[in-house]
C-alpha cells in the first residue's frame, strides 16, 4: 500500500481518483510508492521555494507558478529497494494515465498536462 495517500485530499477530485488508481496498479505489481507532496498552499510553496533558492531543498517553482498550488500536481516516488529503483515504472504508469512529467530533473513530479489553461 502506498505511503502518504492522506495527501491526496488536497488534489482536485478527478486527479486524486487517477492517482489512487495508479498507486493501486503499482501496488498490485509489488512496487511500493510514497506520495511525498500533492496540493500546496501558497505559503507552503513559498517555503519550499526559499529552501530551494538557499540550496537546502529540492527544485521548487516560485509561488503562484506551481501546479501544486492548484491541486493539479503530485509527487510520487518508488520506495522499493534502493532509492528510486523502480521509478521508471511509476513514470510509465502515470504517463499511461495521462499525466505529464515535464521536468526531467524531477522524475517524481506528475501534473495535469497544460494545467495553466484550467486556472484563473
Amino acid at each position: 500500500m502506498a505511503r502518504g495517500t492522506h495527501r491526496l485530499v488536497s488534489l482536485v477530485p478527478g486527479l486524486s481518483d487517477v492517482v489512487r488508481y495508479g498507486l493501486a496498479y503499482l501496488d498490485a505489481y509489488g512496487i511500493e510508492t510514497e506520495v511525498t507532496s500533492a496540493g500546496r498552499t501558497s505559503a507552503e510553496q513559498r517555503r519550499l521555494y526559499e529552501l530551494y533558492k538557499a540550496g537546502r531543498g529540492n527544485p521548487a517553482a516560485s509561488p503562484g507558478t506551481s501546479a501544486h498550488e492548484y491541486g493539479l500536481a503530485v509527487d510520487v516516488s518508488s520506495i522499493y529497494g534502493s532509492r528510486h529503483q523502480h521509478q521508471q515504472y511509476v513514470i510509465a504508469v502515470f504517463r499511461w494515465l495521462g499525466l505529464a512529467t515535464p521536468y526531467p530533473h524531477e522524475p517524481w513530479h506528475f501534473e495535469v498536462p497544460d494545467w495553466r489553461r484550467y486556472v484563473r
